[in-house]
């Protein structure tokens, strides 16, 4: 299988670019840009050399206009997100990609099942309707709240080339869940959920609702990494051999007011949500406000990840999300999305879950 590391650039390593061709970039950032320019008389071509040395690419003359066309483009919209989103953009590995070949190698457009909205599963066969929500209210709510702090959360990972952001995020919030209900912390395997979860596409699509709805019909057990090493595909799958964890329980909701997100969070543990990412490919750091829009069906959320907390402690209240671009994207790998806003429509596909 095919994985090769997606690395993102932190602002130091814009030295390198700067260097080079920092009358350039002062033209293309400090301008007043409209959406639409493309800049065919802006000299970029310096500082697109030194993008591929630094990356290590290189291409054929006819791909290399195609390529610095792309970049010029990436350019622009950086530009656009550091005017308009409160958070901080630059250049990535992705940077010099169309966006049609960004959506077919990491991107997987998802609508929510009709039949698992708002539903609830004790994985004894029955799917539940209309949610309690009332044992959230019970508790004070901290302004704060980092599951990182208190050793709930593993590594921060990457995918890769695969779009197996379902099982990422599934396979996380069950580690981190099995150590919030008092177990050891055990790092399970993703290549199991990939081979195995048929009503999935392995590396090629996903649904988190309907993987968990099909591991708690076969009682799944999701071994350890060890015994089931990630990028080692088995072909056909008998993970009823293994040890491991299990679902015991699990909660969907659909369009969830973030005053009971942020309940869930604080009181149950980490949730898995999907978003509409495509806009994070060049995310640095600070706060997404803006420009990251939600969905009215579903049908913009494209990726899933795992939140692990929140600080309402500043001005502009924010999730911390942890991704699976590896640790080089944006804050050590995590993004920072504004609360209450439905940022990237981060409240209308939410998964919480419980394991055994």
């Amino acid at each position: 299988m095919n994985r090769n590391t997606l690395k993102f650039v932190v602002p130091l390593s814009f030295l390198i670019l700067i260097l080079c061709g920092v009358l350039i970039l002062n033209v293309v950032f400090t301008r007043e840009l409209d959406q639409n320019e493309h800049f065919e008389n802006v000299p970029t071509s310096k500082v697109f050399d030194a993008y591929l040395k630094k990356f290590n690419k290189s291409y054929t003359e006819a791909e290399y206009k195609i390529r610095l066309k792309y970049f010029r483009a990436a350019l622009v919209d950086i530009a656009k997100k550091n005017r308009e989103t409160g958070a901080v953009y630059g250049l990535s590995v992705l940077s010099d990609r169309s966006q049609a070949e960004i959506r077919r190698r990491f991107i997987t457009r998802s609508r929510i099942a009709p039949r698992l909205k708002n539903t609830y599963s004790n994985c004894s066969g029955k799917i539940y309707q209309n949610l309690a929500t009332d044992n959230l209210f019970s508790e004070d709510l901290p302004d704060y709240k980092d599951w990182r702090e208190e050793g709930m959360i593993g590594p921060v990972l990457n995918q890769g080339n695969c779009n197996g952001c379902w099982a990422y995020s599934i396979v996380e919030t069950m580690e981190s869940m099995a150590v919030k209900q008092k177990m050891n912390y055990t790092r399970l395997s993703i290549q199991e959920l990939l081979d195995c979860v048929s009503v999935c596409e392995g590396c090629n699509k996903g649904h988190v609702e309907e993987a968990l709805n099909e591991m708690c019909i076969n009682d799944t057990v999701v071994t350890t990494e060890d015994n089931y090493p990630l990028g080692i595909s088995r072909g056909n799958c008998n993970s009823s051999t293994f040890k491991g964890r299990k679902i015991k329980e699990y909660w969907h909701y659909s369009f969830m007011d973030e005053n009971i997100l942020r309940r869930v969070i604080a009181h149950h543990g980490p949730v898995i949500v999907k978003v509409n990412a495509q806009p994070w490919i060049n995310y640095l750091g600070g706060i997404i406000q803006r420009g990251c829009m939600r969905s009215e069906d579903g049908a913009t959320l494209d990726h899933a990840v795992q939140i692990v907390g929140y600080n309402a402690r500043g001005s502009v209240p924010y999730y911390i999300v942890r991704n699976s671009y590896g640790a080089d994207f944006g804050i050590g790998g995590y993004v920072k999305l504004a609360m209450y806003r439905n940022i990237c429509g981060l409240a209308d596909d939410v998964t919480f879950l419980t394991v055994y």
